[in-house]
């Protein structure tokens, strides 16, 4: 059959520009003389970095320019060690001397590769930091409340001895708490839209600014806080009046 190639869109676009690429004939370094015919232009393909521009790629069939190795990739729904197993003993028994190494799923590729790598670290040890952010906004509001609970424990006493119900002893504490969390919702996220800046170069295929990753950040900041103040405003309207007039 006639040599005949096709290419991505990048080098389509490259060689000719105006988009008029199949039916014309071109030469490769590594063909020497032979004319090729472009059949085909298929979409661009990642294959270095996830932020790098696609490469340029001309697709040969091995039939007309075999080289000396050959990836082969299997799609399926079945567990893929049962499929590995399948896949050598179809190429053993078309050549039994072919070596057959790098086997390996599509998700074992990329945990492997240099590229996602250098993403994924930064991000790993920033998840760890925003961990350790997460406990310190739960210790943070559990520590205030239980030392306001601690220090106005003679106020809340003498409020509930005149008459005010525990539940309005424990809005008292809730109230404040979660207006210090709110102060430091509003100030994280003010500094967290500038600062998303340095993080870009690490993303591929999301938004370093997401709305909705930003409210469901504060909602659960807030919902923990909630948790971390109801424990000190509940202990502060449950405690036992006579003995609390006894310590002071």
């Amino acid at each position: 059959t006639p040599p005949s190639i096709v290419l991505s869109p990048s080098f389509a676009d490259r060689i000719f520009g105006d988009g008029r690429a199949i039916g014309r004939r071109i030469r490769l370094t590594r063909t020497g003389e032979v004319q090729w015919e472009i059949v085909g232009v298929v979409g661009d393909v990642q294959m270095g970095r996830p932020d790098a521009e696609p490469p340029l790629a001309v697709y040969v069939s091995h039939l007309q320019a075999a080289e000396n190795r050959m990836p082969v990739v299997v799609r399926t729904a079945l567990v893929p060690a049962s499929v590995a197993a399948s896949v050598r003993g179809l190429v053993r028994s078309i050549d039994p001397t072919i070596p057959i190494y790098s086997v390996a799923t599509v998700g074992q590729q990329l945990r492997q590769s240099r590229a996602v790598f250098a993403r994924r670290f930064p991000l790993t040890i920033g998840a760890v930091f925003a961990i350790a952010a997460l406990l310190l906004a739960v210790v943070g509001p559990y520590s205030l409340c239980a030392l306001e609970v601690l220090s106005r424990r003679r106020e809340f006493t003498i409020r509930q001895i005149v008459g005010a119900s525990p539940a309005s002893v424990r809005m008292v504490v809730l109230r404040d708490g979660l207006a210090l969390v709110l102060m430091g919702v509003c100030a994280g996220v003010l500094i967290a839209v500038p600062a998303s800046q340095l993080v870009r170069s690490l993303l591929f295929g999301v938004q370093a600014i997401d709305p909705f990753i930003y409210g469901g950040v504060a909602l659960g900041v807030l919902a923990t806080s909630l948790l971390a103040t109801a424990l000190p405003a509940w202990r502060g309207s449950t405690s036992d009046l006579a003995a609390a007039l006894r310590s002071d």
